[in-house]
Protein backbone atom coordinates (compact mmCIF):
# COMPACT_ATOMS: atom_id res chain seq x y z
CA UNK A 1 0.00 0.00 0.00
CA UNK A 2 1.71 3.08 -0.80
CA UNK A 3 1.47 6.35 1.36
CA UNK A 4 -0.55 9.86 0.30
CA UNK A 5 1.28 12.57 1.08
CA UNK A 6 -1.46 15.55 1.58
CA UNK A 7 0.35 18.46 3.10
CA UNK A 8 -1.33 21.11 5.13
CA UNK A 9 0.26 24.85 4.81
CA UNK A 10 -0.36 27.99 5.74
CA UNK A 11 -1.34 28.84 2.83
CA UNK A 12 -4.00 26.29 2.80
CA UNK A 13 -5.58 26.72 6.09
CA UNK A 14 -5.90 30.43 5.76
CA UNK A 15 -7.49 30.17 2.10
CA UNK A 16 -10.35 27.65 3.84
CA UNK A 17 -10.70 29.98 6.69
CA UNK A 18 -11.33 32.74 3.99
CA UNK A 19 -13.95 30.77 2.53
CA UNK A 20 -15.31 29.42 5.49
CA UNK A 21 -15.70 33.10 7.06
CA UNK A 22 -17.19 33.87 3.74
CA UNK A 23 -19.88 31.59 4.09
CA UNK A 24 -20.34 30.04 7.47
CA UNK A 25 -22.59 32.27 8.69
CA UNK A 26 -25.38 31.54 6.32
CA UNK A 27 -24.64 28.15 5.27
CA UNK A 28 -28.01 26.97 6.62
CA UNK A 29 -30.21 29.34 4.42
CA UNK A 30 -27.91 28.80 0.68
CA UNK A 31 -30.00 26.74 -2.01
CA UNK A 32 -28.50 23.51 -2.60
CA UNK A 33 -27.08 25.82 -5.78
CA UNK A 34 -24.93 27.95 -3.82
CA UNK A 35 -24.02 25.06 -1.30
CA UNK A 36 -22.42 23.71 -5.14
CA UNK A 37 -20.68 26.94 -5.70
CA UNK A 38 -19.11 26.60 -2.35
CA UNK A 39 -18.55 22.87 -2.41
CA UNK A 40 -16.57 23.61 -5.75
CA UNK A 41 -14.23 26.98 -3.77
CA UNK A 42 -13.40 24.49 -1.70
CA UNK A 43 -12.85 21.57 -4.23
CA UNK A 44 -10.44 23.91 -5.77
CA UNK A 45 -8.44 25.24 -2.67
CA UNK A 46 -7.61 21.38 -1.92
CA UNK A 47 -6.86 20.46 -5.60
CA UNK A 48 -4.45 22.92 -5.68
CA UNK A 49 -2.60 21.69 -2.68
CA UNK A 50 -3.22 18.20 -3.11
CA UNK A 51 -4.18 17.66 -6.36
CA UNK A 52 -1.20 16.41 -8.53
CA UNK A 53 -0.21 14.33 -4.77
CA UNK A 54 -4.18 12.46 -5.18
CA UNK A 55 -3.68 12.33 -9.48
CA UNK A 56 -1.44 9.52 -9.48
CA UNK A 57 -3.84 7.22 -7.26
CA UNK A 58 -6.64 7.90 -9.18
CA UNK A 59 -6.05 5.27 -12.41
CA UNK A 60 -8.24 2.30 -12.30
CA UNK A 61 -11.18 4.74 -10.03
CA UNK A 62 -14.20 6.12 -11.25
CA UNK A 63 -13.51 9.56 -10.82
CA UNK A 64 -11.49 11.07 -14.10
CA UNK A 65 -9.53 13.80 -11.99
CA UNK A 66 -8.68 14.90 -8.64
CA UNK A 67 -10.82 18.00 -8.49
CA UNK A 68 -14.15 16.00 -9.71
CA UNK A 69 -12.94 13.58 -6.97
CA UNK A 70 -12.79 16.02 -4.35
CA UNK A 71 -16.33 18.00 -5.36
CA UNK A 72 -17.66 14.22 -4.98
CA UNK A 73 -16.30 13.73 -1.27
CA UNK A 74 -16.97 17.51 -0.42
CA UNK A 75 -20.40 17.01 -1.79
CA UNK A 76 -21.19 13.66 0.04
CA UNK A 77 -19.54 15.45 3.45
CA UNK A 78 -22.42 18.52 2.88
CA UNK A 79 -25.58 16.86 2.77
CA UNK A 80 -26.63 16.98 6.12
CA UNK A 81 -25.85 19.12 9.18
CA UNK A 82 -23.81 16.19 11.12
CA UNK A 83 -21.17 16.02 8.19
CA UNK A 84 -18.18 17.59 7.98
CA UNK A 85 -18.42 20.07 5.40
CA UNK A 86 -21.50 21.49 7.48
CA UNK A 87 -19.87 21.11 10.58
CA UNK A 88 -16.83 22.89 9.40
CA UNK A 89 -18.84 25.77 7.96
CA UNK A 90 -21.15 26.05 11.42
CA UNK A 91 -17.84 26.40 13.07
CA UNK A 92 -18.62 23.14 15.23
CA UNK A 93 -15.39 21.61 13.41
CA UNK A 94 -12.12 23.54 13.10
CA UNK A 95 -10.06 23.69 10.28
CA UNK A 96 -7.56 21.03 11.66
CA UNK A 97 -10.38 18.41 12.04
CA UNK A 98 -12.12 19.20 8.53
CA UNK A 99 -8.66 19.29 7.15
CA UNK A 100 -7.65 15.86 8.73
CA UNK A 101 -11.05 14.26 7.88
CA UNK A 102 -10.92 14.98 4.49
CA UNK A 103 -7.43 14.02 4.21
CA UNK A 104 -9.04 10.09 6.62
CA UNK A 105 -11.46 10.31 3.21
CA UNK A 106 -9.17 10.38 0.19
CA UNK A 107 -6.52 7.79 1.87
CA UNK A 108 -9.84 5.69 2.51
CA UNK A 109 -11.34 5.85 -0.83
CA UNK A 110 -8.20 5.91 -2.13
CA UNK A 111 -6.96 2.76 -0.54
CA UNK A 112 -3.48 4.06 1.04
CA UNK A 113 -1.94 5.35 4.58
Amino acid sequence: MAELLLPVSDEMVNELEACRGKYGWCWLSLSPLQKAHVINNVASILNRFWGNSIKSFLKGKPWRDPMKFLQDILGDESKRKYRAVSQWMLGSLDNKGFIEHIAFIIRSYLGTR
